[in-house]
């Protein structure tokens, strides 16, 4: 019998437990259990003697290697209990050593290795701008309004929005990246973003010059009736929002779906957002645009600040051409959005710190102020009334009589 073949059947007498441990007990090292030791030396053998299908021979080195180090991690631990039997303090940092050493060779044989972020949050907590969301059904008008807002398509031609996690939008022209649950940050490349896990990803971060995007960021979000997105997609990201554009498709405005789903805002938000009654341009009759618009007024009313109809495809279409824009709608929501974006900024009509601080020298400036000291009032006398005949001839009231 060859040695590759007696050590196959020490293998199969070890995993039997029929093996003779009387010729191991006597060579095992102090501090191991015999029938360990019996194992080991048997599957050392085994590969020493095996060839592989390429024809090299198995290499024992990395087996011994092995084993030397857990030989020398168990003598170790064996020494220490003596010593802490006999009051003496165990090698703890040996200890602390072996098993860090085990602990790393094991991570880097079982684990891949996990993706790690590229970049730190880049974004100054004092310049947070404020964040404007895109909100709506599915395929109602959202991606449009981004690029009209934006003055251009945010994205490729040939990626959707549709596709993707929320899409926010800030001013600059830093590298795209997507950030994912747990707020790490990793580059992306826009041409594909299509391989951008929804599941793991929080939101996809992109910049524009877009003058807009100076006074505040816009983060387009998924339909909230798409098949394809699970709510958690963008429920997990509105939170951010400071106020809300909902896109309502006109022709079936404000379904009961989207009222649900609203309810379920901050009320905050309600005097801080715009609905927006996109592709009114599908509904005919002035008669019929108005009646819809009566309609939704009544059932959002104090949900909304304003309800705009618009047709948003033809304010893109109009290419910066004012009169077309306003035939559109677009105008008159643009200039409501302008509005909010002041408000949002503090910069509305209160007096700013500058305008005051101004007011007060100019006041000091043109000297002391004179007290004005008001007239003392004197009281004119009072006079007895005359009684009229008829008032002397009255006859006594109940009350008086009573008196």
């Amino acid at each position: 019998m060859n040695s590759m073949d007696q050590d196959t059947q020490n293998i199969a007498q070890m995993m039997t437990g029929s093996e003779d441990k009387s010729s191991t007990q006597d060579d095992a090292p102090q501090g191991r259990i015999p029938d360990d030791y019996a194992r080991e030396e048997a599957v050392a053998n085994f590969f020493s003697a095996t060839k592989f299908s390429d024809g090299t021979q198995a290499s024992n080195q990395d087996h011994e290697a092995e084993a030397v180090e857990e030989d020398s991690a168990r003598d170790q631990g064996s020494e220490d209990i003596e010593a802490a039997s006999d009051g003496a303090e165990p090698d703890l940092d040996s200890e602390s050593a072996a098993s860090a050493a085990y602990a790393s060779v094991t991570q880097a044989e079982t684990d891949e290795p996990a993706e790690e972020p590229v970049r730190e949050r880049t974004e100054p907590e004092g310049e947070r701008k404020p964040r404007i969301c895109l909100m709506g059904e599915f395929s109602a008008g959202k991606s449009t309004l981004t690029n009209f807002l934006i003055g251009g398509s945010a994205l490729p031609v040939n990626i959707t929005a549709t596709q993707l996690p929320p899409v926010w939008i800030s001013y600059g022209d830093e590298t795209p990246y997507r950030v994912d649950l747990d707020g790490g940050e990793y580059d992306v490349d826009l041409n594909n973003l299509t391989d951008v896990s929804v599941d793991d990803t929080s939101h996809i971060r992109i910049f524009s010059r877009s003058e807009l995007l100076q006074s505040c960021d816009i983060i387009d979000m998924p339909g909230i009736s798409d098949p394809n997105m699970a709510p958690e997609v963008w429920q997990r990201v509105v939170h951010h929002a400071d106020a809300i554009i909902w896109c309502s498709h006109a022709t079936q405005a404000w379904r009961q779906s989207e009222a649900a789903v609203w309810s379920m805002m901050t009320p905050s938000l309600y005097e801080k957002s715009i609905l927006l009654l996109t592709r009114i341009d599908k509904i005919v009759s002035d008669r019929d645009r108005e009646r819809v618009v009566r309609r939704v007024g009544r059932e959002t009313n104090g949900l909304f600040r304003e309800i705009f109809p618009v047709s948003l495809l033809k304010a893109v279409e109009a290419n910066g051409n004012e009169d077309m824009i306003a035939e559109s709608g677009a105008a008159a929501f643009k200039d409501a959005l302008d509005q909010l974006l002041k408000e949002l900024n503090g910069e509305n009509d209160k007096m700013s710190t500058e305008e005051a601080h101004d007011a007060i020298l100019q006041t000091a400036s043109e000297g002391p102020v004179e007290n004005v000291t008001p007239r003392r009032i004197r009281p004119r006398k009072l006079t007895a009334r005359k009684l009229t005949r008829r008032t002397a001839l009255a006859p006594p009231s109940e009350d008086s009589a009573t008196l």
